[in-house]
């Protein structure tokens, strides 16, 4: 089973109460027209699989990210409906993206987990708002470490890497001076 697969099924007994798996595989079917390129996927569900969209993915530029405090968002499974997070983003001013700051700790950004880099090495805050895939694969893969990371530590890193499903280590990275606190 995929790790979307899993995230899917651990969110459907959460919130319905079902134990029933779903098997993604089963109804992903790639259209002819998205079988080149960088392919976003959508599947939506509830306590079965509403529907499953499919549109190519076009990478957006991160140049800049405003630090934002905010302890009450919560986004602990993936929604359609993300209006904590789109309040939140919305405060981001004239900047690319967010680094979301809650109680004092790193947490994520609006559409990506966050990765730090110092000396090489790579780290991702261990109070994410989202358990992503790709985060979870870099961890899987002891390419990166969980740690707590405090919102004074972000100074300390060199790098910070934007990931998510469709963005790996190293495609959205910025140093940290670009970093507005």
């Amino acid at each position: 089973m995929t790790l979307h697969e899993q995230r899917a099924n651990r969110s459907r007994k959460m919130l319905f109460g079902i134990e029933r798996p779903l098997y993604l595989k089963k109804v992903i079917v790639v259209p002819e027209e998205f079988k080149k390129g960088l392919v976003k996927c959508r599947v939506i569900y509830g306590e079965s699989i509403e529907s499953v969209i499919f549109t190519m993915y076009e990478k957006r530029k991160i140049n800049s990210a405003k630090v934002i405090y905010e302890d009450h968002v919560l986004y602990d499974h993936k929604y359609v409906i993300r209006t904590g997070l789109d309040d939140v983003y919305a405060k981001r001013e004239d900047h690319d993206e967010i680094i979301i700051i809650k109680n004092g700790m790193v947490t994520d950004a609006y559409y990506f987990n966050l990765v730090f880099e110092k000396e090489g090495k790579y780290f991702t805050s261990d109070t994410p708002l989202l358990h992503g895939i790709q985060r979870e694969k870099l961890i899987l893969s002891q390419k990166v470490q969980e740690i707590p990371i405090h919102l004074d530590d972000i100074s300390s890193y060199e790098r910070v890497h934007f990931v998510n499903a469709l963005n790996p280590l190293g495609r959205n990275v910025l140093e940290v001076a670009q970093i507005s606190f």
